[in-house]
């Protein structure tokens, strides 16, 4: 299987707006609360941050059925000032060499 591509790790739409950013999502709600408070009113530096978490992390890497699973932590400046740590998840087909956010989380550090 190819190697993660990570300059190309895509955030979909779907994802971002209809889920992570969503409070009408009975499973995304209180995510979105938490990146409402820090300031993300829109989908574009939520997209950026999870990117960029992606691309200079450490990823811990995990074989799955259909390809690799990847778990990535670390420190996220929100757009209000604070930081906080960022647990996001990715998903790597075996057919492709771009990483997919599945979900991302804030987690206590």
């Amino acid at each position: 299987m190819p190697e993660a591509d990570w300059k190309r790790a895509f955030v979909s739409d779907k994802k971002l707006i209809g889920y992570l950013l969503s409070l009408d999502h009975e499973d995304g709600r209180s995510k979105a609360e938490f990146f409402a408070r820090r300031g993300y009113s829109a989908p574009g530096r939520l997209r950026r941050d999870l990117v960029a978490l992606a691309q200079g992390a450490p990823r811990r890497k995990i074989r799955t059925e259909h390809g690799f699973k990847y778990v990535v932590e670390g420190i996220v400046s929100a757009p209000d000032g604070s930081r906080y740590t960022l647990r996001s998840i990715w998903h790597q087909d075996k057919r492709s060499t771009i990483p997919r956010l599945v979900t991302a989380y804030p987690i206590a550090s």
